[in-house]
């Protein structure tokens, strides 16, 4: 039970081993052949080619054999069995490798076919690896003044053409900033000293007056019902239900 497990570690382990930065390398460079060639030229331009992605393919792990094969039946059918025999056991046997920004100069790649297939492994033909860099922290700066900008957050040149630094609304007044920064500030207790006044005076408007009330007459009882409910009052001659104002 134990070997078992054992032996399926190694498997995964193995399979793991093959999305390493070689296997991605050799991922990238068959998209670019994709893209650029589809099949190979029977060349010397397309037999370095196919010795670029060999190499590549002899530093990785697994079934390197049957990957050349593979390799060979898409990009370069053409080629003859006892060629390519030579070409992969001299990529077994030297294991050559390229920095980023030569393997480019190597298969043409150049920096807008580079940001299109999305190549991160692969340098370009036309931006050196410091360009590179700038090029991606200005975008992932824009891209996160973009999610500000989402989120309501303002712009920061429409926040500097709005500012007071920028508009001095005091000298349309007629007065200096420091006075007019002084008369917003008192500005908002000056609204809620009008807001308690025009409540009061709202509050005084809606009370009903005395003089517009009925008063009571002579011999008789006037009674308000607050509730509106029916209610006994006791009379000379007896109990009566009233509601609102009624005479007794």
């Amino acid at each position: 039970m134990r070997g078992d497990v054992r032996l399926a570690y190694n498997a995964a382990h193995r399979d793991r081993l093959c999305f390493s930065k070689p296997g991605k390398l050799a991922n990238e460079l068959r998209l670019v052949y994709r893209d650029g060639w589809g099949v190979l030229d029977d060349g010397q331009h397309g037999r370095a080619l196919l010795s670029i992605l060999l190499h590549t393919i002899a530093n990785c792990s697994g079934d390197r054999p049957a990957k050349m094969a593979e390799a060979r039946r898409e990009f370069a059918p053409w080629l003859p069995d006892a060629e390519m025999g030579k070409l992969a056991d001299e990529a077994i046997r030297v294991h050559r490798r390229w920095k980023p920004d030569k393997l480019a100069q190597r298969i043409g790649l150049n920096l807008a076919d580079r940001t299109r297939l999305r190549i991160t492994m692969i340098g370009a033909t036309d931006a050196d690896k410091a360009k590179r860099d700038r090029l991606r922290k200005e975008r992932m700066v824009e891209a996160k003044c973009r999610k500000r900008w989402a989120a309501g957050v303002v712009p920061r040149a429409t926040y500097e053409a709005t500012s007071l630094s920028r508009t001095e609304p005091w000298k349309a007044e007629g007065i200096s900033r420091r006075t007019w920064e002084r008369r917003r500030k008192r500005l908002p207790q000056v609204r809620e000293q009008h807001k308690e006044v025009t409540s009061i005076a709202a509050v005084t408007l809606a009370a009903p007056s005395l003089a517009a009330q009925p008063q009571p007459t002579k011999g008789s009882l006037l009674v308000r019902i607050e509730d509106q409910r029916p209610r006994t009052i006791r009379g000379r001659n007896g109990p009566i239900f009233t509601e609102g104002w009624g005479r007794v």
